[in-house]
């Protein structure tokens, strides 16, 4: 019975998401209303509030589905194989894959093919996320990624500690500091695309560098204490 629920909740929810891309093919997000949404689905208003807060909320679930499309193939293909200690998070309330954990740092290759990944897809729906991206009230999609992403490095950076303190307030700035870096460039994907640098050793390994420069500062932070 759980299984079926999940089932038809997913194919609603899926729903909604088509038709929120369909409308916004011929008009701005901004113009959009969950009316207009709910009317061209086939499904009831109250079909839509059972999920979904408001329109911001169903943006960033379609966000989220992509998510969880990317790692599903990069299981398949191999990419995050047993051993390489990457962990899948799923997000508990639409029970989706929407991150790849990786403490080690010598083992970064799921994470940076994440990241590649996500820059892959939001190239090329380019014309929906420029527009959500465009957003800049409390709900929006750069907000909510923002907080996602500060609590999953901070759930990082914690393990990465283990039993090492460094200053609240550095902890704080480095998962604030790399999260609004990627959430920027994100924003750049959707107008350049993930080969935005050219040429170079840091054509496709942005995230490798970011990455890196990360756990040169934990390491540094660490040898202080």
């Amino acid at each position: 019975m759980g299984n079926m629920h999940h089932t038809r909740a997913n194919t609603v929810k899926q729903a909604f998401v088509d038709t929120l891309f369909k409308l916004q093919e011929k008009k701005r997000l901004h113009k959009i209303l969950v009316k207009d949404i709910v009317e061209n689905s086939g499904y009831s208003n109250r079909s839509f509030y059972n999920y979904f807060i408001d329109k911001n909320d169903l943006i960033c679930y379609a966000f989220f589905l992509d998510l969880n499309t990317l790692i599903e193939n990069m299981i398949k293909n191999g990419e995050i194989p047993p051993g390489s200690g990457a962990e899948v998070i799923t997000d508990e309330r639409h029970r989706l894959k929407v991150y790849v954990r990786c403490c080690d740092s010598e083992q970064q290759s799921p994470i940076i093919n994440y990241w590649q990944g996500v820059g892959l897809f939001i190239y090329k729906k380019r014309h929906f996320y420029k527009d959500a991206f465009s957003y800049s009230d409390q709900n929006c999609l750069q907000y909510y990624l923002f907080n996602f992403y500060t609590k999953m490095l901070k759930e990082e950076i914690s393990i990465i500690l283990k039993d090492k303190k460094i200053n609240p307030s550095d902890f704080d700035f480095i998962a604030e500091y790399f999260a609004n870096s990627q959430i920027g460039n994100m924003i750049r994907w959707t107008q350049f695309g993930i080969d935005r640098f050219g040429p170079g050793n840091l054509k496709n390994n942005y995230s490798q560098f970011a990455r890196k420069f990360m756990f040169f500062i934990l390491n540094d932070l660490i040898s202080r204490c």
